[in-house]
């Protein structure tokens, strides 16, 4: 877990494990440098990784050969309610007819699926900043599932019960 205060630098910590942010020396897993396919990214900003097309679409992105039961588990996971599950197939276009709750339950699904693909590391930010107590709880099961499944869970909230789940917690920006 990455904890600390609005612009400490949670975000470009994991935008520099993703490569996406200029830094310093390599991120590495069991000894070798982090590539793409080792990780599943969860961004803060779900409706900018929402894509065009269906739930489908946007939850099978970076796979390949998804069956419908694994994408359904991986809504499960992220805590996503029966109807969104009934709309595997719709288009997702335009106002994708989500809520902002319900576009980043779609995003941290799709990111649960890829390291149910084989992805070994999920990076989360923010991952329940939209959402209500209940449905925060429901996440927070999936992401432990995904860890207890031997998953690396890193997580970047200032978010209470989101710490209080974190088997370490890393402080950014604080002396």
């Amino acid at each position: 877990m990455l904890a600390g205060p609005s612009g400490a630098g949670k975000t470009s910590v994991l935008a520099a494990l993703l490569g996406l942010a200029a830094s310093r020396g390599r991120a590495g897993l069991d000894g070798r440098a982090v590539t793409a396919a080792d990780l599943a990214w969860a961004p803060q900003g779900a409706w900018d990784a929402v894509v065009t097309g269906s739930v489908r679409d946007n939850l099978a992105l970076g796979t390949t050969g998804a069956s419908d039961g694994a994408l359904l588990a991986a809504l499960d996971r992220a805590g996503v309610e029966v109807p969104l599950d009934a709309r595997l197939e719709p288009a997702t276009g335009g106002s994708l007819g989500l809520s902002g709750g319900q576009a980043q339950r779609v995003v941290l699904a799709r990111a649960l699926h890829r390291v149910a693909s084989g992805a070994r590391m999920l990076l989360a930010d923010e991952p329940t900043s939209a959402l209500d107590a209940a449905a925060e709880a429901r996440v927070l099961q999936g992401l432990r599932a995904a860890a207890d499944e031997g998953a690396i869970v890193l997580v970047a909230s200032h978010r209470a019960a989101v710490l209080a789940e974190a088997d370490r917690v890393v402080r950014v920006g604080e002396r």
